[in-house]
């Protein structure tokens, strides 16, 4: 190669390389990434460490008597194997971050190099079960009427919609009645386009994505679903339960979650959740925080529910949130409706009744591969923050048979 021939190399590979760069990757906005989409500006990991995309942030302080989850000092012949088999699936698949807990005690811990322990981390649906604790915790506390309560009855700018003709139960379970929300679209009405720039009120305001999609879906029938009929995977139905908490003040969906549920995991680090241009938290699927303070969360559960206690009214409820209150029939309104194929039942915001997996375990889910698993009998819990979710099947089975 002659030397003009490599000069032209040396200013055309870093060209190439910009070019390709932008093919797959926007530049962000300097008003952030709302309300134009998230998946427009960013590819693999960069959509799961995504905070800095964001405009509108609630900052959950982290909490004033931080637990550190202890790494086991010396690893059996059996936590080695498992951490083996963790390894392998780690290496060959989009897994971002990684966490095994036995015991209270960690056995497996890994990081893409791109991350690491301080990341706040998007654990987009898990959100849904954040959501499902805060609404569990402010009804033990009075805040808003028992879980039969309609909604409307709670906030009245739910009247006239079908979201606030649920119950609050009703609305836990995913069975409000309304529009379905489809597969393709994560959990959102068809073709509702939410975070799409041409819908930019529907991502800016939460109560215009409510009004827009708040009438009845119809049965097969053709007759208009009551509430509490049919289970069906649906966005908007979470984000209603967030307009049960006041706007501002102690009782607002954030301040309450700060206070009652990230101060009592004992989270070591920030938790952030997202919210519109009207101050109302994006529930359905904002919140970012570190690897190890979605294992708090995983460990608060578990400790709550293998307790004895049973006149606490919170502890009552987690219990009943993490066991199967409504049937996934979603084969029967078929492949456009049917989300969350691996699990035969749902709780409140937790999925339950893993196919093929331990009868006693419930999952948190997330769209792009946000796993966590929790088996409280065993005590065996499983994190884990992926950038795609072409590999669940492996995880699942790595904790049915662990």
């Amino acid at each position: 190669m002659t030397i003009r021939n490599k000069l032209n190399m040396k200013i055309l590979l870093p060209l190439l390389a910009l070019i390709a760069q932008n093919v797959y990757a926007l530049d962000i906005p300097a008003t952030g990434i709302q309300p134009h989409g998230l998946q427009r500006y960013c590819t693999a990991i960069d959509c799961v460490d995504s905070l800095g995309k964001f405009k509108n942030i609630y900052t959950i302080k982290k909490s004033n008597l931080p637990q550190v989850i202890p790494k086991r000092e010396s690893l059996s012949w059996s936590d080695k194997s498992i951490a083996s088999r963790a390894n392998l699936i780690f290496e060959r698949n989009p897994a971002v971050a990684m966490l095994l807990i036995e015991n209270g005690e960690i056995i497996f811990e890994r990081y893409d190099p791109r991350v690491n322990e301080k990341t706040p981390l998007l654990g987009y649906s898990m959100s849904k079960s954040l959501t499902s604790m805060n609404v569990g915790s402010a009804m033990c506390s009075g805040v808003f009427g028992p879980i039969n309560t309609q909604a409307k009855k709670i906030n009245p700018s739910l009247d006239g919609l079908s979201y606030g003709d649920a119950t609050i139960k009703e609305l836990l379970m995913m069975s409000s009645g309304s529009i379905r929300g489809t597969l393709k679209d994560g959990g959102n009405p068809k073709n509702a386009g939410l975070g799409n720039p041409a819908y930019q009120k529907l991502y800016w305001e939460v109560q215009n994505q409510l009004k827009a999609f708040g009438r009845y879906e119809k049965n097969k029938a053709g007759e208009f679903l009551k509430p509490g009929e049919e289970f069906n995977y649906k966005n908007l139905d979470t984000q209603t339960l967030a307009l049960l908490f006041k706007k501002e003040g102690e009782m607002s969906f954030q301040n309450y979650f700060e206070k009652n549920i990230w101060q009592s995991i004992g989270a070591e680090n920030d938790g952030y959740w997202i919210h519109d241009n009207n101050g109302i938290v994006h529930s359905p699927a904002s919140f970012h925080a570190t690897l190890k303070d979605w294992g708090h969360v995983a460990l608060y559960l578990q400790n709550v529910l293998v307790t004895n206690q049973q006149d606490d009214c919170f502890t009552t409820y987690l219990k009943e949130a993490t066991r199967q209150q409504i049937q996934n029939r979603g084969e029967e309104l078929g492949d456009e409706y049917w989300v969350g194929r691996a699990f035969s039942g749902y709780g409140y915001q937790f999925w339950t009744n893993p196919v093929g997996g331990p009868s006693d375990a419930f999952y948190m889910l997330g769209y792009r591969g946000q796993r966590i698993a929790v088996n409280p009998k065993k005590k065996k819990i499983m994190v884990v923050i992926s950038s795609e979710e072409n590999y669940m099947g492996a995880l699942y089975d790595l904790f049915a048979k662990w």
